[in-house]
C-alpha cells in the first residue's frame, strides 16, 4: 500500500491587512505519484524444453541403427533443462542386438551425437524388428536482466515496467516512492498602490500549489502579523 506523506507550505507576510482566498480544487494539482526504478541491460538466453513422446519408428534389429547398436541402454533417464540434453539414469540394462537377445521393452537410450538432445525408449520387439519412441528437444530465445546501467531513475508510475524489458530497450525494476517537495505560485494584481486607507489596505493574493504525488495531503498555512491559520487538501 501507497505510504502517504504530510507535506507543508508555508507562507508568511507581514503586512496590516491580506485578503486569503480559500483554497479551491482547481488550485491544487497532482501530477502522478513517481517512482524509482533501477534500469538494466537486457540479457539473451536460450531456453530448452523438451516434447511429448512421438514414434519413432523401427528398424532391423540385425542391420540395426547407430544410436540403438552404440548406445548402453538404461531403465531411467533425466531432462538437463540448463544444458538441453538427456542424460541415461538409473541401472544399466544388459542386451546383445547381434545375438538377436533384444534389450527390454521400455528400456532408454540417447542418440550418440554430441548434443544428446533425442531420447529413445523401446517400445517392442517382433520378427526382428525394433520400435521406438523418441523425444527431442528444443531451443527458443528468451530475455532477462542484465547488467546494471542506472540508479534511481525517476518516473511517473507506469511509465517504466515494473520488472520488464521497456520500449527503449532496457530492463526496469521498481522500485520504492518519491517523495517529491510540493511547489507553491503566488501572483497579485499589477500597479497596486497599498495604504492604511479603506480601499487601498487589501493585498488579495492568488495562486497554486503543485505536488507530483498523488494521494499526499497539502497543508497550506500563512501567518499574518502573528495570527496563523491553514487549509488542508488531499490530491486526488
Amino acid at each position: 500500500m501507497k505510504n502517504f506523506f504530510k507535506k507543508t507550505c508555508l507562507i508568511f507576510f507581514m503586512i496590516g491587512v491580506l485578503k486569503v482566498t480559500p483554497i479551491n480544487d482547481k488550485d491544487v494539482h497532482a501530477a502522478g505519484t513517481q517512482y524509482y526504478y533501477n534500469k538494466y541491460t537486457v540479457q539473451s538466453y536460450e531456453i530448452y524444453s523438451e516434447s511429448s513422446w512421438m514414434n519413432g519408428g523401427g528398424f532391423d534389429g540385425m542391420e540395426g541403427d547407430p544410436n540403438y547398436t552404440t548406445s548402453d541402454k538404461y531403465s531411467s533417464y533425466t531432462f538437463a533443462s540448463v544444458q538441453g540434453r538427456y542424460i541415461e539414469t538409473g541401472t544399466l540394462v544388459g542386451g546383445d542386438y547381434a545375438n538377436m537377445q533384444w534389450y527390454p521393452i521400455g528400456s532408454y537410450y540417447v542418440d550418440n551425437n554430441f548434443s544428446k538432445n533425442t531420447l529413445y525408449k523401446i517400445t517392442g520387439n517382433s520378427g526382428g524388428w525394433i520400435y521406438v519412441d523418441k523425444k527431442v528437444v528444443s531451443v527458443s530465445t528468451g530475455e532477462r536482466r542484465g547488467t546494471l546501467v542506472q540508479s534511481n531513475v525517476v518516473g511517473v508510475d507506469g511509465t517504466y515496467p515494473n520488472n520488464g524489458k521497456h520500449s527503449d530497450g532496457y530492463w526496469y525494476v521498481k522500485g520504492s516512492i518519491v517523495n517529491n517537495t510540493p511547489t507553491i505560485n503566488l501572483t497579485t494584481s499589477n500597479n497596486q498602490i497599498l495604504s492604511e486607507v479603506n480601499g487601498k489596505n487589501v493585498l488579495q493574493l492568488n495562486g497554486n500549489v503543485l505536488d507530483t504525488d498523488i494521494g499526499d495531503t497539502i497543508n497550506v498555512k500563512f501567518s499574518i502579523d502573528g495570527t496563523t491559520g491553514y487549509q488542508s487538501k488531499v490530491l486526488p
